[in-house]
Parts: C-alpha cells; sequence; structure tokens
C-alpha cells in the first residue's frame, strides 16, 4: 500500500510544480512612427490590444513586442506618400469689346452700326425716342481671369471729333465663373474726352463717364450704361461683349 502512494505521488509531483510555475510576459514596447501620409486610417489597427495615439505624421504605438510588430508591417503597407494635388487648369482670357453708341433725336454723327448690332437697336428704339443710331468707336480689351487692373486707350477715329476725341477704356478685376459660364467685371470705366459745342456755339473738352459692374455670358451682348452727350440730346451709349478663350 505504501509502495502505491509513493507511485502516486511520485507521478503527480510535476504538475504541481507546473502549476506554481507562473506564466511568462509578453514584453511590452513603445514605438514611434513618423508616416509619410498623415491620413492613413489608424483605426484599422483597433481591437488589437494597442495602445495607439494619432497626431499629424506621427503615430505612438504601445502594446506586446510581437503584436507591435506586426501593426509595423501593417502600417507600411498602408503608408504611402498621398497622390501629388492636380495642376490646376490654366487661366482663361477674357476678351472685351466695348461698342460706343452715337443715339440722336436728329441724324447721329457716326458711321453706320455694323448689323451685328441690330438685335440690341432694336431693343434701344423700343425704349428710346432716339432717332438714329450710329457707331462712334470700338475699344478692344484681353485680360486674364482674376486678373486685376488692366486699360486701353485711343483717338476716335470719327471726322466729328477729331483731332482731339479720344477715350479710355479699363476694367479692374475680371472673373471667370464657370460653373455659370458667365464673366464677372468689376470696376468698368469708359470715359469719352470729346470736344462739345454749347449753345453760343462755343467749343469746349469734355469728359462722358460711364462706370459699372456687371455680369455677362460669352457672346452676349449687354448695354452696360447711357450717359448725355452734348447739349443737343445725344447720347452715349456703350455695349460690351465678353468672349472667354484659352
Amino acid at each position: 500500500m505504501k509502495t502505491k502512494l509513493c507511485v502516486i505521488l511520485l507521478s503527480i509531483l510535476p504538475l504541481l510544480s507546473g502549476q506554481d510555475k507562473p506564466a511568462t510576459q509578453e514584453k511590452t514596447v513603445t514605438k514611434l512612427v513618423t508616416l509619410q501620409n498623415e491620413f492613413v486610417d489608424a483605426h484599422l489597427l483597433d481591437g488589437i490590444g494597442l495602445n495607439i495615439k494619432h497626431d499629424g505624421k506621427a503615430l505612438v504605438i504601445t502594446g506586446p513586442e510581437e503584436t507591435v510588430n506586426a501593426a509595423l508591417v501593417i502600417l507600411k503597407q498602408l503608408d504611402v506618400p498621398p497622390p501629388p494635388p492636380a495642376p490646376a487648369p490654366p487661366a482663361k482670357n477674357i476678351e472685351l469689346t466695348a461698342q460706343m453708341i452715337v443715339a440722336s433725336p436728329g441724324e447721329a454723327q457716326a458711321k453706320p452700326l455694323p448689323a451685328e448690332l441690330d438685335p440690341v437697336v432694336k431693343q434701344l428704339r423700343a425704349g428710346f425716342p432716339y432717332r438714329s443710331y450710329g457707331l462712334l468707336e470700338t475699344a478692344f480689351l484681353r485680360m486674364r481671369d482674376q486678373g486685376q487692373h488692366a486699360s486701353t486707350e485711343g483717338a476716335l477715329s470719327n471726322p466729328d471729333y477729331a483731332p482731339s476725341g479720344s477715350y479710355e477704356f479699363g476694367v479692374n478685376q475680371t472673373f471667370w465663373v464657370a460653373t455659370e459660364e458667365r464673366v464677372h467685371l468689376r470696376g468698368i470705366n469708359l470715359a469719352l474726352h470729346v470736344p462739345i459745342k454749347n449753345q453760343n456755339g462755343n467749343v469746349t473738352m469734355g469728359t462722358v463717364r460711364v462706370q459699372t459692374d456687371v455680369d455677362i455670358k460669352p457672346g452676349q451682348q449687354v448695354v452696360i450704361g447711357k450717359a448725355n452727350l452734348d447739349q443737343n440730346g445725344d447720347a452715349l451709349i456703350v455695349v460690351l461683349t465678353a468672349k472667354v478663350v484659352d
């Protein structure tokens, strides 16, 4: 009986000694990772026993060494440089044409109007009592989208205002609104410097000015202003057209 008891004790001693031995704990480490792409989704590492702090491109990972090393392998695959930003489309050019029309209760002292202005004149006749319309001058101006102040000037070719008559045409800012296919023009200024004959027959130099802001679609003809030209009842009417080109 004693022999059997000794055999049993000897057989269970290794088991008892194994239960008393403490379990080996895996080493805890902390690693700092500097990302190339700060938008890497570190939440993909949630739920695997790691403590992760993310601040911009810095990532601090704390946890069991083996798990941290596995996370570093995953991050290396995810951390690719962000794609370069798409190049900005080239700025558009805005070509402006300002046609200066003389409207008169008598015979306009100006050149005949081009056929392209017939629709505009038809509307003017419906709204104003002038008898005749003629083209005084045409000014051209080219600007860049979001461009700052640009201007042009020249002498009036109409013999009735020569040789001292001149014009100035400028715009402070241009904006091409692509989503609405329109051009916003800010600070339009058109000035005519013309000899004006008063009721006594004396001639003096006078300035007639049209100033405004306007939104205009490419190819559209817009009357942007009207101003009295002299004491005979003649008026200056300015028609603006815009063209958008690359």
